[in-house]
């Protein structure tokens, strides 16, 4: 009698599962995956967004330090004086990057940090390292002035290193900003030079004088350039 209610006991185990029911299974978890993937996919977009919006402000920062050690100087997109070229990234690594400065060759490593490489740029590459995606405008008081503020990048008597204070629309006009295949852009080279294609709606991403950060179109990108007057 016991073995027999043991027998009829809904309690006993089985032994395994059905075909069926591993293949409803195994369904349910495809249609998990399938729904799971793009939200997971936007989750690490928007991560990365906020880390390059969190990027752009150390520059702002950065900045902001630079011109109160240099005489109210904004920080040069290059300087060749020393014979060794210097560009923005070394230029600003004392302020952020501190893992730079205790380098062997701090250009080099400056370059290679990773707070100056775009999260969403797919074209870093190694053996280019001074291309990270992100680029600084040159050209300040445009129209007003073609004074470049850099030395070295169209001889020295155009070279100027500018004022913070000279800057003007400073809400509008763009300092840095998502690049293609550049490290610097100016007004000639801003349409072709600027990239908006890395955020949603056909924007790129771009800190203005003000430190406020915006997602601009190309055409509204250029004109932060060339003249913020506009925008």
């Amino acid at each position: 009698m016991n073995r027999e209610m043991k027998r009829k006991s809904p309690y006993s185990p089985r032994s395994a599962f059905t075909l069926i029911e591993l293949l409803t299974v195994i369904a349910i978890v495809g249609v998990l995956t399938a729904i799971l993937l793009p939200s997971l996919g936007g989750t690490q977009r928007k991560a990365k967004e906020a880390n390059k919006q969190n990027m752009y402000r150390q520059f702002f920062a950065a900045n902001s330090m630079y011109v109160n050690d240099n005489g109210g100087r904004v920080c040069l997109a290059a300087d060749n004086r020393s014979g060794v070229e210097l560009n923005w990234r070394t230029l600003m690594a004392p302020y952020i990057a501190e893992e730079a400065m205790s380098a062997i060759d701090p250009v080099d490593a400056a370059n290679r940090a990773e707070v100056f490489i775009d999260p969403l740029f797919d074209g870093y590459d190694e053996t280019r390292p001074h291309l990270t995606g992100i680029g600084m405008n040159t050209q300040l008081r445009l129209p007003e002035s073609a004074s470049v503020n850099a030395y070295g990048l169209q001889g020295e008597s155009a070279a100027q290193p500018m004022r913070m204070s000279a800057v003007t629309y400073p809400e509008s006009r763009i300092f840095m900003g998502d690049v293609s295949s550049v490290w610097f852009f100016d007004s000639v080279t801003a349409s072709s030079a600027l990239d908006a294609s890395r955020h949603e709606g056909e924007t790129g991403m771009f800190l203005r004088f003000d430190g406020s950060i915006a997602l601009l179109t190309a055409a509204d990108a250029a004109l932060g350039v060339t003249d913020p007057s506009r925008l």
